[in-house]
């Protein structure tokens, strides 16, 4: 299809039932189900002799575990590297609550300590050891919002790479916070702009607004490296949205020439080639 870099699923060991790959378990261990780290040298060359460059999925903000049984996890083994228990709420993010955002628990995801000594280093030196060991081009970032930036800065630095974080929120403000500590980010307010153009009907005129509001929460070569997108794991799919399959099929189709004409980096997910329409996940998946 002419793609130039490929993003793929978090690599390390996963708990049990951890397909998608953000349920750590061992951070030094690739995921078995994947292959071994001889097949994972071999795709990133076979990759690179192709001049396709290669995206790793990576989490920095929680383990796998539901509960407190810490030692399970290597090397985050000790209640001291996690925080209290407490759950993120949806008011939470609709308030933009950072000391609960950044300090409790995100789907009961075992929440990293990244203020911890230990933590901190463990994971920065792991991320320099990842992009080295297996020459790896970019890291796409998890659950960005949930971790201080000044964490993100290090991070990044010590990747070296090209960074890219999910930040899950439509307020360009917010978004753009995390450019400068990042790269650039998963774009989602073009995602929500998108979909309330060409699902709700808005006319195009909402489109303009868009790019006007842009200009003004980034420089334009930070826009440049933002990385549009219509379809991704942790939502439904354009095809799934409503309406009869031939303008469903329209819909998908105008999205993703925007997402590719746009200002930023175009991502496709796998599937939408083939008229994938799974709802929210797993059935997107």
């Amino acid at each position: 299809m002419g793609f130039d870099a490929i993003w793929i699923s978090p690599i390390i060991d996963n708990r049990d039932g951890g397909y998608h790959g953000y349920w750590g378990r061992n951070i030094y261990k690739l995921n078995d189900n994947f292959g071994t780290e001889s097949d994972f040298v071999d795709l990133v060359n076979a990759c690179h002799g192709r001049g396709i460059l290669v995206m790793v999925d990576v989490v920095g903000n929680h383990m796998g575990n539901l509960d407190t049984n810490f030692g399970v996890n290597t090397p985050f083994n000790d209640p001291s590297h996690y925080h209290d228990w407490c759950d993120i709420t949806d008011q939470d993010f609709a308030s933009k609550n950072q000391p609960r955002i950044e300090n409790c628990r995100l789907a009961q995801l075992a929440d990293l300590k990244q203020e911890n000594d230990y933590v901190r280093t463990t994971l920065l030196s792991w991320i320099s050891d990842l992009v080295s060991k297996y020459n790896i081009d970019g890291i796409r970032i998890d659950t960005v919002p949930e971790v201080p930036k000044w964490f993100w800065s290090q991070f990044a630095q010590a990747a070296g790479v090209y960074s890219v974080g999910e930040v899950f929120d439509g307020d360009m403000g917010y978004v753009g916070g995390y450019v400068g500590p990042l790269d650039a980010c998963l774009n989602y307010p073009f995602f929500f702009w998108v979909r309330d153009t060409l699902f709700n009907q808005k006319d195009m005129y909402n489109l303009r607004n868009y790019y006007n509001q842009w200009a003004s929460n980034l420089d334009s070569n930070a826009l440049n490296y933002m990385a549009n997108f219509c379809d991704n794991h942790d939502n439904a799919r354009t095809l799934s949205w409503g309406g009869n399959w031939e303008d469903k099929k329209k819909h998908h189709k105008a999205c993703h020439v925007m997402a590719m004409t746009s200002v930023g980096i175009p991502i496709v997910y796998y599937g939408a080639e083939q008229y994938f329409a799974g709802g929210n996940d797993p059935a997107n998946r």
